[in-house]
């Protein structure tokens, strides 16, 4: 959000004095490309720094379009600002509710199977019996099989007292299955970074066939307008002296 807003302010100053905007969305939409890159280079390795350098970059890519599309929508339709304005903001909200929700909806699908999998491998790597392994299997693939379940206050430290009573085996296989989760999530997150990749792209690829317009002065119009209307008046005064 820091970068997100620092953009925004840049862009707006840049526009206000070159009066030209296309080449502004356009490296906008680039930095945004490079900080979905970056998240998708993420795995279950990245460090807080990582994952920081790659939401500074995207958002600031964000915040140079932020206020800008507002303008290039707002500028294309003068006449029509207001309308122009409240479609800019329905398609915004349609799609940042479409978008999440596939989002959502792509993490969940590939989290299950990715956790099964490393759970599966992992347990196997134990040397355990098949009737032991599948039974803990089974139970860790009903606890987990929500991940939020671990953003509860305090579900990890039930968790790890409850596996304690069974001594340091109990806490070596609950800590095979938190390993697990974290590779099930980071599969499913990394989905969802090549998706949101994918839409930067194309939203770059729009970007470029953005018609550039003269930016309107609002100002000097009105100004120009209160003259000619002054000076009609003036005429229609003397031609009505003169009758």
């Amino acid at each position: 959000m820091l970068t997100a807003i620092v953009g925004s302010v840049v862009s707006g100053q840049i526009v206000s004095r070159l009066g030209k905007y296309k080449w502004i969305a356009i490296v906008g939409m680039v930095i945004s490309v490079v900080g979905s890159v970056l998240l998708v280079r993420l795995d279950v390795s990245a460090t807080n720094n990582d994952v920081l350098v790659a939401m500074l970059v995207l958002g600031l890519g964000m915040g140079f379009g932020m206020s800008l599309y507002t303008l290039i929508v707002q500028n294309a339709l003068p006449q029509k600002i207001g309308q122009a304005t409240s479609a800019l903001v329905f398609f915004r909200s349609i799609g940042g509710t479409i978008g999440l929700a596939a989002m959502g909806s792509l993490m969940t699908s590939a989290y299950l199977p990715a956790f099964q999998s490393d759970l599966t491998a992992r347990l196997n790597n134990l040397h355990l019996p098949a009737a032991q392994r599948q039974t803990l299997q089974n139970t860790f693939l009903k606890v987990f099989t929500n991940p939020q379940l671990l953003l509860e206050p305090d579900a990890l430290k039930t968790m790890q007292a409850h596996a304690a009573a069974n001594g340091q085996q109990g806490l070596a296989l609950l800590n095979i299955a938190i390993e697990a989760v974290k590779t099930g999530l980071t599969q499913g997150i990394h989905n969802v970074f090549i998706f949101s990749l994918v839409l930067m792209i194309v939203g770059l690829i729009a970007v470029l066939f953005i018609k550039e317009l003269p930016l309107k002065d609002r100002t000097r119009s009105t100004a120009v307008a209160t003259d000619e209307a002054v000076e009609d008046a003036s005429h229609e005064s003397s031609l009505a002296a003169m009758i």
